[in-house]
């Protein structure tokens, strides 16, 4: 997956001139040789329709795959040659110092953290669960507080999926932590959805089989989680979301349609622009 956004930004230089330049920031999550040539697309097409104002590239790598290093992008020819290199950010590289930003209480570096613990486990596998429940406890640990815990495990909860019964695991576990420290933020309304789904899910289970009703219930709760996630998206890009929003986003139920508003919610440039994508209090769910 590859994120990009673009921002301008006005800053004084030191002789006291207004400055104005683009900054444009490409996110890869997955290995891409194309991506020096889609840079520069990006670049000469920005570089063009700004009339040739300053612009800065910046692709930040959040795959896996230690060994592959972004080459510039180079065209030559007989009597010319381009080349573009833009700057790159490893988040491998930086891991050290994304746990020292963690250890200081920095959300920005404990969501970095959680994508590439996801970038090397699969839903399945303990490590994943226990790296769930390691990030989520170090939140505990450094006193933050109610609403920051709560922001993170549906960032958490949306980025580490685990298994249905990795899942199970981690409820349990993080619901003894609570009780050892006596602060149950993440027992209510974060996991209202899961443990509805996998109530009826066990019910259904006693006629059907358990496996089966498990699966039912997950499957009954994978919109409530999506549109959780899309409201968690929303909140830590642009602040509480209005009680209108996630009134509206509580009609839509159809999976594509919440797929393209979870992909909204990443890339809108503001809560207006994705509310206009919401249906109204009176329509029906949207599709």
């Amino acid at each position: 997956m590859a994120i990009h956004g673009t921002a301008s930004l006005n800053q004084d230089s030191l002789d006291g001139w207004r400055l104005w330049f683009l900054v444009h920031i490409e996110v890869q999550s997955q290995h891409d040789t194309d991506l020096s040539r889609r840079m520069f697309v990006y670049f000469y097409r920005l570089f063009d329709k700004y009339n040739g104002r300053e612009i800065v590239s910046l692709a930040i790598l959040g795959d896996a795959h230690a060994k592959w290093q972004m080459a510039p992008y180079v065209r030559s020819w007989e009597g010319g040659h381009i080349e573009c290199c833009p700057g790159v950010v490893r988040l491998l590289d930086l891991e050290a110092e994304l746990q020292d930003r963690a250890q200081a209480g920095s959300p920005f570096a404990l969501i970095a953290l959680a994508h590439l613990a996801t970038q090397r486990t699969t839903p399945e596998e303990p490590d994943r669960m226990i790296g769930k429940l390691r990030l989520l406890r170090h939140l505990y640990d450094v006193g933050a507080d109610r609403e920051l815990i709560r922001r993170a495990f549906r960032l958490l909860d949306w980025l580490m999926k685990l298994s249905p019964e990795l899942e199970l695991d981690l409820q349990r576990q993080l619901h003894e932590m609570e009780e050892e420290k006596k602060m149950p933020y993440v027992t209510s309304i974060e996991r209202l959805g899961f443990e509805r789904g996998m109530e009826q899910g066990i019910e259904q289970g006693i006629e059907q089989g358990i496996e089966q009703g498990i699966e039912q219930g997950i499957e009954r709760g994978e919109a409530r989680g999506q549109r959780r996630s899309v409201l968690s998206i929303l909140d830590v890009r642009f602040g509480p979301v209005p009680d209108e929003i996630s009134r509206r986003l509580e009609l839509v139920h159809e999976a594509a349609m919440l797929e393209r508003l979870l992909l909204l919610a990443v890339s809108c440039t503001s809560l207006d622009v994705f509310s206009g994508e919401l249906p109204s209090s009176d329509d029906e769910p949207k599709s």
